[in-house]
């Protein structure tokens, strides 16, 4: 199970550089968005550190909550993306 979880961890990991490199590569997107980026990318990050650092290095499992809390962060900073993306969609067809 440990084996699943630590790849998706790197699946999603892979997603978000590429998705990070392309907010960078279009000079048009609103610096919220490269902003955002930036925070996500970190935030997963250091959500592996924390992962390895309690199955690899024996950290102590107070580090499991820390390790729950950023997985909700990253969670609702994607809703929250999802949210204002779709508001302004529906906008622009307006």
């Amino acid at each position: 199970n440990f084996i699943i979880h630590r790849s998706f961890s790197l699946v999603i990991l892979a997603l978000q550089l590429f998705i990070t490199f392309l907010v960078y590569k279009k000079s048009e997107v609103e610096t919220f968005y490269k902003k955002v980026s930036i925070l996500m990318l970190s935030l997963i990050c250091f959500e592996i550190l924390v992962g390895a650092g309690m199955a690899y290095f024996q950290i102590p499992k107070i580090l499991q909550p820390i390790h729950l809390i950023l997985a909700f962060l990253i969670f609702g900073i994607q809703f929250y993306i999802m949210l204002i993306n779709l508001k302004i969609k529906k906008i622009e067809t307006l």
